[in-house]
C-alpha cells in the first residue's frame, strides 16, 4: 500500500529521486506511528482521535516541507478531487455494523 501511495505521488507530482525517499520516510514513519496509536487504543478499548489528527497535521506539515509550492498546489488539488475524510458516510465503508462485509438488516 505504501509503495503504491509513493509510486502514484511521484507519478502525479513529479517528485525528484531525493523528494521520493523524503516522502517514503515521512510516510513510513507515520504508518508506524498510526499502528502505535491504533494499538495504544485497543489496549484501553478507544482510538483516540486527536492523537489520530495530530499525525494527519504532523505529517501534512512534513510533505509540505518537501515539496515545491507548484507540487503542493497540485497535492491539494488531489485531496480536494479526492472527496473529504469519511466521505463513505457517517459510519465510514464498513457499514452500520462497524465491519468489513456485514450487511444491514435483511429485508423483508
Amino acid at each position: 500500500m505504501l509503495a503504491r501511495r509513493v509510486e502514484g505521488m511521484t507519478e502525479r507530482l513529479e517528485l525528484s529521486p531525493t523528494q521520493v525517499q523524503q516522502v517514503r520516510g515521512v510516510l513510513t514513519h507515520a504508518q508506524g506511528q498510526q499502528r502505535a496509536i491504533r494499538e495504544a487504543g485497543r489496549l484501553d478499548g478507544d482510538v483516540p482521535r486527536e492523537a489520530m489528527q495530530a499525525l494527519r497535521t504532523q505529517t501534512r506539515d512534513q510533505m509540505r516541507a518537501i515539496l515545491t509550492d507548484a507540487q503542493e498546489a497540485r497535492m491539494r488539488e488531489m485531496r480536494a478531487q479526492h472527496g473529504p475524510r469519511g466521505a463513505h458516510g457517517p459510519r465510514g465503508a464498513r457499514g452500520h455494523r462497524g465491519q468489513r462485509g456485514a450487511r444491514g438488516p435483511a429485508a423483508d
